[in-house]
C-alpha cells in the first residue's frame, strides 16, 4: 500500500520559485474554499482514483492544520482535520476534505501516508490570499496613483477613481482578481470627513456602520470623489473589505484596508493652502509652544482670522489665545504662546485656519497635519542610593529616547559635561548606574547639544523620533523614595471561597522595610453590601510584609466592613457610585529638600474564584420527555466560549433526596456577558424523581475547564446554593368510580386528605385528584445564611364539579400552609406529602348524585416564589352503578 500523491521530500514553494509554481500548488482567495479527495493504491499501482483502496486505513499529512488562519474538515461529517489525522477511506475509497483559509496563509502542505512513520506524500500545496487594492485614474490602470501621486482639486471639482482587485502571488500575480464579487467599504477622517463619494451615475455611495458601500465586479470597481469643503491637511480615505472573523463583539474589523496611496487636496482657488505645518518647544521645557505653518497658493488678499489646534492627542480642537503673525509674502504664519501638554505617548494633532477674502468677504478653513519638531528634554531625576561603591541616576524624558545612544558625555552635570552610561533604556525611562558621590540631591543635570566625537562616540542624545536635542532646562536631582509596584503580582483574594473579597496583596519591584511601610498610607477600594465604593483603610500595623519586603498582605473580616455578597470580579457594571478594585498608596517624597505627600493609585487582579450566587428552577409538570428550565447566576463573567455542555454538567452537582449527584444537561444558553445560564435539563427523567426547589447546587472540583475571564478556576471551599424556583405541581386523575362504593359516612361534598399511600380500593370509593407538589421557596432578606421564609410558602386550592350540561353540583376551596403542622407533621420540605381532593358523589346540598358523566374543574396557586405559580385544569368525570371498573386513574 502507497499513499496517493509527490513524495514530501520534494521541497515545494508556491511563493518564491523560478520559472512556473509546482502544479501542485493551488492558488485561492480566502473567501473561496478548496476540496480534495485524499486516497491511497496497492503498492506498485498508478497513483489514480480508479486504484484507489476501499476500507483502508491512513493518515492525513498537514502540518499547518491547527492554523488560526485555516478551516479544514472532513466533508462527510464536517469534522476537524488535524496533523496526522487518522482516517478510512471507506466504501467510496476517497476521503473528501474541504480546505478554506480565514486569514492569508502559503504553501500549506497536504498529503498522506500509509502509517503514522510512513512515507509522505503531498497532494496539494495550498495558498489562501486577499487581493491587494490598485487605485488609478483610468479603467486600464495606466495611471495608478502611487505614494508620490500628488492631486490638487479645487472645491466642487469631482476625481474619478478606479480600483481593482489584483491577485498578490503565484502564476496570476498582479492580474486582476476577476471572480472578486464583493463589498468594500469606503472610510475617512480628519478633514477627509468633508469628502463625499458617489456612483458613476451620480448617486451618493449608500453609508452603513461598516462606511460606504463599494460593490466589486469582477475586481472592478469605480467611484466619483468630491469635497463640500477644503481638505488640506493630508488626510485620506481607506478602501476595507474581508470581514476579521475573529473580531469580538460590536468591534467592526477588516483584514484588508487599503488607503488611498496619492496626496489629495481640494483648495479653495481663492485662499492659501497649507503645504505643512510643525509644532517647536522654543523655552526648553519639553512641551510644544511655537506653531509654524508653510503655505502656498493665492495670499495677497486674505485675512487670517482664527487659528485652533488638537495637539498632542488628536482629539477636540482648541483656540489658539495667544500671539500670531502672518506674512502673506513668504506664506509663513507662526503661532506663540501656544499651550499644550506633553503627551505620553507620541502626540499627534493638525493645525485649523480660519481665514476669509478681503475682496468678497467669503470664508474657508484649511488644516494641516503638525509635524513634531520637540527636541528631548529630562523632566524628572531621581537619585537612588546603592551600596557603598555605586548609586544609581533615574531620568525620566519629555518622550521617548534613540536607544542607539548608549554611554559618552552627553549630559551637563552643574554645568558640566559629565560621562554616563546607561543600563537600562525604556522609551522615556532611563537607568545609569554611577559611582557614589558623582551625583548628590539638588545638583541639576540636562542633554548636551554639543560634544565631541571622542567624548561622546555615540553621538549626541535624540530623541526616538530623530529629533535632535535643542535648548532643554536642567531638571534637579531629587530623592524621590519613589515606590515601584510590580502590577501583575497585586490582587484581591477570596481565601474561604465564599464569594467575599477578604484578603488582598501588592508587590513591589523593590523591597522596602518596615519603617517604609509604617511611613504609607494604603487604602482599598471595594464594594459594600449595597454596591456602594467602599474605602477600607486598615492601621498599616495590621498589614504584613514579606520577608524580602517585597509583598505587602492584608486579611480582613468581611463582616465588619460589610463586604459585598457574590463578587468576585473587578467589574465596574455592579458599582452604583464610582470604580472600585484598586489599591492607592500614600508615601512621602523628597523633592528639591522638601518632603511632599505623593499618591499613586495601583491596578490590582482579580484572583478570586466564581462562586454561584443565584438559581430559579421551572420545573416541568406534565411531561417526562420536557426539560426542567434551571437558570443559574454566577458572582462574575465565565470563559464560556470555552465550556461546552458536558463539561458544565461535570462542573455542578446537585443535592437531591440526600446525596449529591451530577444530572443531564440537554443544552445550555450562555447570556453574552456570561454571568448566567439557562439549562434544560433532566429530559426523560421521572418527574417525581426529579430536582426540585429547596434541593441545593454546588461546584464540583472535576470541572477543571470552568474558569473565570480571569482565568480563575473554581474553588472546593465555594458554598452550596439552596435551589430557588416554581412548585412542582403534578396531578393524578381518578376518573372513574361505582355508586355502590361511596363512602356511606361522608358528610361533605368535597374533602381534602393526606394520601401518601392511596390504594386503589380507597381510590374507587369517590373521585379525585392526588397531588404531588414541591413547592416554591422565598429567601428571608438580609440574612447572613439563606433560609426559607415558610409563612409566605403555601397552596390555594378550589375544585368545582358541574354535570356535564353546566348544571353546579359541588365546589370547595381551602389554603394551606407550608408550616401547618397538622398536615405535615413539620413544614411541607421536611415532611412532603400527596394530597388528595376527594368528590364523595354528593351535592353541595349533602344529596347523593346519579350515574353519569360530570366534569371537574380545580384551580390550584402555590405561592411563595417570585411570582405565585398557578394551575387550572379539567377533568371528565364517570359515576356508574356498576361494580366493575376497568381503569380508575389517569395522570
Amino acid at each position: 500500500m502507497m499513499p496517493a500523491g509527490l513524495w514530501a521530500q520534494e521541497s515545494i514553494d508556491c511563493i518564491e520559485y523560478t520559472g512556473s509554481p509546482d502544479p501542485l500548488c493551488a492558488y485561492s482567495r480566502i473567501d473561496a474554499g478548496k476540496g480534495i479527495g485524499l486516497f491511497v493504491v496497492p503498492e506498485g499501482e498508478d497513483v489514480v482514483s480508479a486504484n484507489a483502496l476501499p476500507n483502508t486505513d491512513f493518515f492525513i499529512y498537514m502540518p499547518k492544520a491547527s492554523s488560526d488562519s485555516l478551516s479544514v474538515k472532513i466533508r462527510s461529517d464536517n469534522s476537524e482535520v488535524t496533523h496526522m489525522r487518522k482516517v478510512n477511506s471507506g466504501e467510496d475509497r476517497i476521503v473528501i476534505t474541504d480546505v478554506q483559509g480565514l486569514y492569508p496563509i502559503y504553501n500549506v502542505v497536504m498529503g498522506t501516508a500509509a502509517s503514522e512513520d510512513g512515507d509522505i506524500a503531498i497532494a496539494r500545496v495550498y495558498n489562501f490570499y486577499v487581493p491587494d487594492i490598485e487605485y488609478c485614474l483610468d479603467y486600464d490602470c495606466k495611471d495608478v496613483v502611487t505614494s508620490v501621486s500628488k492631486l490638487q482639486l479645487e472645491v466642487g471639482d469631482t476625481l474619478k477613481v478606479y480600483v481593482r482587485a489584483v491577485i498578490p502571488v503565484g502564476p496570476d500575480a498582479g492580474l486582476t482578481d476577476s471572480t472578486l464579487e464583493k463589498d468594500f467599504y469606503i472610510n475617512t477622517e480628519g478633514a477627509s470627513d468633508n469628502l463625499r463619494f458617489y456612483t458613476l451615475g451620480g448617486t451618493e455611495l449608500p453609508k452603513g456602520e461598516k462606511g460606504r458601500q463599494l460593490m466589486f465586479h469582477e475586481g472592478r470597481a469605480a467611484f466619483l470623489v468630491c469635497a463640500t469643503k477644503a481638505v488640506t491637511d493630508g488626510s485620506t480615505f481607506t478602501l476595507s473589505g474581508f470581514e476579521d472573523p475573529s473580531a469580538t463583539g460590536d468591534d467592526i474589523q477588516f483584514i484588508v484596508n487599503s488607503e488611498f496611496p496619492g496626496s489629495l487636496q481640494f483648495v479653495n482657488p481663492d485662499f492659501p493652502v497649507p503645504d505643512s505645518a510643525f509644532i517647536y518647544d522654543t523655552d526648553g521645557d519639553g512641551a510644544g509652544d511655537s506653531i509654524v505653518a508653510f503655505f502656498s497658493g493665492r495670499m495677497d488678499s486674505v485675512a487670517m482670522e482664527k487659528f485652533a489646534y488638537n495637539w498632542p492627542d488628536g482629539g477636540k480642537f482648541k483656540d489658539h489665545q495667544g500671539e500670531w503673525e502672518w506674512d502673506p509674502k513668504k506664506g509663513i504664519l507662526e503661532l506663540t504662546g501656544v499651550n499644550v501638554s506633553i503627551p505620553a505617548d507620541s502626540g499627534e494633532g493638525s493645525l485649523s485656519v480660519a481665514m476669509s477674502s478681503v475682496n468678497t468677504g467669503a470664508k474657508s478653513e484649511a488644516q494641516s497635519v503638525l509635524t513634531d519638531r520637540i527636541g528631548p528634554v529630562i523632566k524628572v531625576a531621581n537619585l537612588i542610593k546603592g551600596d557603598a561603591a555605586t548609586d544609581t541616576l533615574e531620568l525620566f524624558f519629555n518622550k521617548d529616547i534613540d536607544t542607539s545612544w548608549t554611554k559618552g558625555k552627553g549630559f551637563i552635570l552643574n554645568g558640566t559635561p559629565v560621562h554616563l552610561e546607561a543600563i537600562e533604556k525604556d522609551g522615556k525611562h532611563w537607568f545609569f548606574v554611577i559611582d557614589t558621590g558623582l551625583v548628590d540631591f539638588g545638583d541639576s543635570i540636562q542633554i548636551a547639544v554639543s560634544c565631541s566625537n571622542k567624548a561622546c562616540p555615540d553621538g549626541l542624545v535624540k530623541a526616538a523620533d530623530g529629533n535632535e536635542t535643542g535648548k532643554n532646562n536642567p531638571a534637579i536631582v531629587q530623592n524621590s523614595g519613589r515606590i515601584y509596584v510590580d502590577d501583575e503580582r497585586n490582587a484581591f483574594f477570596d481565601r474561604n471561597g465564599d464569594g467575599r473579597m477578604d484578603s488582598a496583596s501588592i508587590a513591589f519591584d523593590t523591597p522596602i522595610t518596615r519603617e517604609d511601610l509604617e511611613n504609607m498610607v494604603i487604602c482599598y477600594y471595594w464594594l459594600d453590601k449595597d454596591g456602594k465604593l467602599l474605602k477600607i483603610e486598615p492601621d498599616v500595623s495590621k498589614l504584613t510584609l514579606s520577608s524580602d519586603g517585597t509583598v505587602v498582605g492584608f486579611a480582613l473580616k468581611e463582616d465588619k466592613y460589610g463586604i459585598k455578597e457574590n463578587l468576585t470580579s473587578i467589574d465596574q457594571s455592579y458599582s452604583k457610585d464610582g470604580e472600585y478594585g484598586y489599591v492607592s498608596v500614600t508615601y512621602f517624597e523628597t523633592k528639591n529638600g522638601e518632603t511632599e505627600k505623593q499618591t499613586i493609585d495601583l491596578a490590582m487582579h482579580d484572583r478570586m474564584a466564581p462562586v454561584i450566587s443565584g438559581t430559579f428552577l421551572e420545573p416541568e409538570s406534565y411531561q417526562k420527555m420536557a426539560s426542567d428550565v434551571f437558570r443559574i447566576e454566577f458572582s462574575e463573567s465565565i470563559d464560556y466560549k470555552n465550556i461546552s455542555t458536558d463539561e458544565l454538567s461535570d462542573a455542578l452537582r446537585f443535592y437531591v433526596d440526600g446525596e449529591w449527584v451530577k444530572l443531564p444537561f440537554t443544552s445550555v444558553q450562555w447570556a453574552k456577558d456570561g454571568k448566567s445560564a439557562e439549562i434544560h435539563m433532566e429530559s426523560g427523567t421521572r418527574l417525581v424523581d426529579r430536582m426540585n426547589p429547596a434541593d441545593s447546587v454546588r461546584f464540583d472540583l472535576a470541572g477543571v475547564d470552568f474558569v473565570d475571564k480571569e482565568g480563575n478556576g473554581i474553588s472546593g471551599l465555594a458554598p452550596a446554593k439552596m435551589v430557588e424556583g416554581d412548585p412542582r405541581v403534578i396531578m393524578q386523575n381518578y376518573s372513574f368510580a361505582s355508586r355502590r362504593d361511596v363512602d356511606e359516612t361522608a358528610d361533605d361534598a368535597i374533602t381534602f386528605e393526606v394520601a401518601d399511600n392511596l390504594s386503589s380500593e380507597e381510590a374507587r370509593k369517590a373521585l379525585g385528584v392526588l397531588m404531588d407538589v414541591s413547592f416554591s421557596t422565598i429567601l428571608k432578606k438580609d440574612e447572613k445564611t439563606p433560609e426559607m421564609d415558610l409563612s409566605q410558602i403555601g397552596m390555594e386550592w378550589e375544585l368545582e364539579v358541574y354535570t356535564n350540561l353546566g348544571n353546579f353540583v359541588a365546589r370547595k376551596s381551602q389554603k394551606i400552609k407550608c408550616d401547618d403542622r397538622e398536615i405535615f407533621d413539620g413544614d411541607c420540605f421536611e415532611n412532603p406529602h400527596q394530597l388528595y381532593l376527594r368528590w364523595n358523589m354528593l351535592s353541595d346540598k349533602g344529596r347523593r348524585v346519579g350515574v353519569g358523566a360530570y366534569v371537574a374543574h380545580i384551580k390550584a396557586r402555590v405561592y411563595g416564589a417570585k411570582e405565585s405559580f398557578k394551575v387550572e385544569r379539567f377533568y371528565n368525570w364517570g359515576i356508574t352503578g356498576s361494580r366493575k371498573i376497568h381503569s380508575s386513574s389517569k395522570k
